[in-house]
């Protein structure tokens, strides 16, 4: 954020106004491969603070989801989609693959349904 103007930056803008179409964070991911989810918060985190919020809580609950699931948040590797769709098919636990995957368990339902594997 420029805080001089108190302005949200370019990304942020495109991101806040990709969200108040009603896209979804792994469309927004898609539309444009250099956002990170990281970028999304952010851009959540610059509007928090110009609207006069702190944007502290966003990186206590940040770390805290990262301390439980380390690749929380990161960008999907194919060979991941593969270790994916092979532990669903060998158990589809959702609790235990998150686990493995070190990610969140929504997480897991949101690429599963992306990949076709789970329906809603």
């Amino acid at each position: 954020m420029n805080a001089k103007n108190k302005h949200l930056s370019v990304k942020s803008r495109k991101i806040l106004d990709l969200i108040s179409k009603g896209h979804s964070y792994e469309q927004i991911l898609l539309i444009d491969d250099a956002v990170t989810y990281f970028d999304i918060f952010d851009a959540a985190n610059e509007a928090l603070e110009l609207d006069g919020k702190d944007g502290n809580d966003y990186h206590d609950r940040l770390a805290e989801i990262r301390n439980r699931h380390p690749r929380a948040y990161e960008k999907w590797t194919n060979d991941e989609e593969a270790e994916l769709d092979r532990l669903f098919t060998a158990d589809p636990n959702i609790e235990r693959i998150a686990e493995r995957l070190q990610r969140q368990p929504s997480a897991i339902r949101s690429r599963l349904r992306t990949l076709g594997l789970l329906q809603t």
